[in-house]
């Protein structure tokens, strides 16, 4: 099945950038620097919002800097979404993710706590998976200060972002909190161990390749034995394991 078309314009426009796969540079700081400058030559969409906030929050390996995006508009208390941004947990920052995240806040009128969790490999599984998780617990504690309605929260993430934030659910659920209301899922990564139908026959041509998205784990795991641990991965793709359940609040 040919790709649509504007997609094959997508990846000719990458090709055509200049900027390599991710594990054809030396190190993971070269891939992240050669990101930058491609994401700094580029015309980023970004949606309107009210305010952004940038601070520094708790974390377990020290501070954990967010981004906190406000929404327009007088229509009280706000629902509170933490967002994790992509980069195979081991590119991209929160300027990487404003575009994606205002467009978050703007189109959802949610407060929303762009998360900078630390990178792999210099931070190996589960640092990432513990910022983000104290990323939530803080959130929810301290929703009435941001202007939010306190309660349950949401989670969401792009692709690696995706599976944090498909683990952050399972271990929130596992271990009684935070409270969560939803998730949502873009792209998410929910089976380290790339032994699908896809992964063998789709896994060259099309950007994110088997080569790369297996650098990318190994950064992050840095012992691919834990590609099968259940907060790295969702069990909804572990055969014969459970689920544990998440019940949406409203």
């Amino acid at each position: 099945m040919p790709l649509l078309p504007e997609l094959a314009t997508a990846l000719g426009e990458i090709d055509r950038s200049g900027v390599l796969p991710a594990e054809k540079y030396p190190d993971a700081p070269a891939a992240r620097a050669a990101i930058a400058k491609r994401r700094a030559a580029r015309m980023i969409t970004r949606s309107p919002v009210a305010s952004t906030e940038d601070r520094d929050i708790p974390g377990p390996g020290g501070p954990v800097p967010v981004r906190i995006y406000r929404p327009r508009g007088d229509g009280g208390a706000r629902p509170v979404v933490v967002w994790l941004h992509g980069g195979g947990w081991t590119l991209d920052d929160l300027d990487g993710a404003d575009g994606e995240v205002s467009r978050v806040c703007y189109e959802s009128g949610s407060v929303v706590i762009s998360v900078a969790y630390r990178l792999a490999p210099e931070h190996r599984f589960p640092a990432a998976l513990d910022d983000c998780m104290a990323a939530c617990r803080w959130a929810e504690a301290h929703a009435g200060e941001l202007g939010a309605r306190p309660g349950p929260i949401a989670v969401g993430g792009v692709s690696s972002g995706g599976n944090l934030a498909a683990a952050v659910s399972l271990v929130a659920a596992r271990e009684g909190g935070p409270q969560l209301a939803r998730q949502l899922l873009i792209v998410p990564v929910l089976d380290l161990t790339y032994d699908s139908h896809s992964w063998r026959h789709k896994g060259s041509g099309y950007l994110l390749t088997r080569e790369t998205c297996e650098w990318y784990r190994d950064n992050y795991l840095g012992d691919a034995a834990q590609a099968s641990s259940t907060r790295a991965r969702t069990p909804a793709v572990s055969k014969g394991s459970a689920r544990p359940s998440v019940t949406p609040r409203t």
